[in-house]
């Protein structure tokens, strides 16, 4: 006997005890027996997952116990069967059965096997008034169609990732449906989040990216949208950030509040990779001042704070070709409140910071270290608690530019823009050196950028990680 025959015959059994399911890549050759899901015969099953394959089902009656659903490129059809029925009709009929389901997640399985390029007609609605959480990844146009025909609650968490796969050559679907939001909260709010270094497979000669909305407010619907390989186009990131908007965060909702940026590709526009339409400054001079109600800037990635810092500082030549509220002779993201940015410190100065690091932590612990070898004299160990009062001559002269260009940019907003309220940086290695940082120098540089910028911004704080 087989075993798919095996399976096949366990499947038929009586299993009163069965509370969880798992049955995944059973690929079979053509002449092997289906396999059949009798649900009359699984009274208390929780928990099903299925993948690879296809499966047929007895409606004999209501699935009334399962809880959680999972198929994963695989498709469910009632048994018997006439004739070729789309994944997505068959998905979406088979959760009449399973009217207690509180989470459920299809992943590829609305539009497994469709080679006809046609989406399925759905004839009917089907309601589940106990799903708490629903994820789909699968083609952009079949996400919001199969949305619509379900009835859930408002507090239902929906995580969504449309796949483009291949390229953004196709009108950008976004995955959003009528009533998705069908009460907008006055403080609903958008977080974006791009990953310019995200690849899904190690293998790909250069990262994909990623993009990731998320909604936040206290009645605003759990939305998540992620969109891998797009963090690096403009286009399909600021479609979708509009078409969100207008869907979850639109008035009295307050737009996107928070932008996380990790990583960049290039550090001026004059180094531009060649498969990318914009160079980073270029991409962020078209695309922050589409974030008009912008609160909180966080740029955690080497190379891009400088950028940042220009675009923020420069006013608006005409107004936003996105739509987003910028209008000539105003600077990006008036409402800007917080700002966290990731300062990569030049390797000779690195090389300062270790030096002075070894040299304070061996004079403080009894070692035989006389001085720090620094010319200019910035290590005596004689000042306060044996700590040096100032950084190194090259580190200093680094940390004067990033101070010069931060009072630059904040002077030119100051009085046309809401002040910034805090600012955080992070030191970090340039090239990947792993930089080590003591507090006493993490001290030192705050003061520095207190001093420079303390009259125009709230907070200053030095951090260990921007997040």
């Amino acid at each position: 006997m087989s075993d798919i025959e095996s399976i096949k015959r366990l499947l038929e059994q009586h299993m009163p005890r069965l509370r969880d399911l798992i049955v995944l890549d059973c690929s079979r050759h053509w002449r092997d027996p289906p396999l059949t899901l009798c649900f009359h015969r699984y009274p208390n099953i929780q928990s099903l997952q299925l993948g690879l394959s296809l499966y047929y089902y007895s409606t004999a009656a209501p699935c009334a116990s399962l809880r959680h659903l999972e198929l994963t490129r695989c498709t469910m059809r009632p048994w018997p069967t006439c004739g070729y029925v789309p994944s997505l009709r068959s998905a979406h009929d088979a959760l009449e059965l399973f009217p207690n389901l509180e989470t459920l997640t299809l992943i590829h399985s609305l539009s497994e096997g469709d080679w006809f390029g046609e989406l399925p007609k759905l004839k009917k609605t089907v309601h589940l008034p106990r799903l708490r959480r629903l994820e789909i990844k699968d083609t952009p146009i079949y996400i919001p169609y199969f949305l619509s025909h379900l009835l859930f609650p408002s507090t239902t968490s929906l995580v969504l990732a449309p796949d483009y796969r291949l390229a953004f050559e196709d009108p950008l679907s976004v995955p959003v449906f009528p009533g998705i939001n069908p009460s907008p909260a006055p403080d609903a709010e958008l977080s974006l989040y791009l990953d310019f270094f995200y690849s899904s497979d190690p293998s790909l000669l250069s990262p994909e990216g990623l993009a990731r909305w998320e909604t936040h407010g206290s009645d605003a619907r759990p939305v998540c949208v992620t969109l891998t390989g797009a963090a690096r186009r403009l286009d399909p990131v600021a479609h979708f950030t509009r078409e969100l908007v207008r869907a979850l965060a639109r008035p009295p909702g307050r737009g996107v509040a928070s932008l996380t940026a990790k990583g960049t590709w290039a550090r001026s526009p004059g180094k531009r990779h060649p498969l990318l339409l914009l160079s980073a400054r270029e991409y962020w001079t078209a695309f922050l001042p589409d974030l008009a109600g912008l609160r909180r800037l966080a740029c955690a990635g080497h190379g891009a704070t400088r950028d940042f810092i220009d675009v923020l500082g420069q006013r608006l030549p005409q107004p936003a070709c996105g739509g987003g509220g910028g209008t000539a002779g105003e600077f990006p993201c008036p409402r800007l409140a917080e700002l966290a940015l990731v300062w990569d410190v030049p390797t000779e100065a690195c090389f300062e910071l270790e030096r002075d690091g070894l040299w304070v932590r061996a004079a403080r612990g009894g070692g035989h270290v006389q001085g720090s070898g620094d010319e200019s004299g910035s290590g005596s160990a004689g000042h306060g608690e044996g700590y040096p009062s100032q950084v190194g001559r090259v580190f200093a002269a680094a940390l004067g530019e990033l101070c010069d260009a931060l009072g630059v940019c904040v002077t030119e907003r100051a009085g046309l823009c809401e002040p910034i309220r805090k600012l955080s940086v992070e030191l970090r290695g340039s090239y990947g050196w792993d930089l080590h940082v003591e507090q006493w120098q993490a001290a030192l540089v705050e003061g520095k950028l207190r001093d420079v910028l303390g009259h125009l911004v709230g907070e200053v704080v030095v951090v260990d990680e921007v997040q």
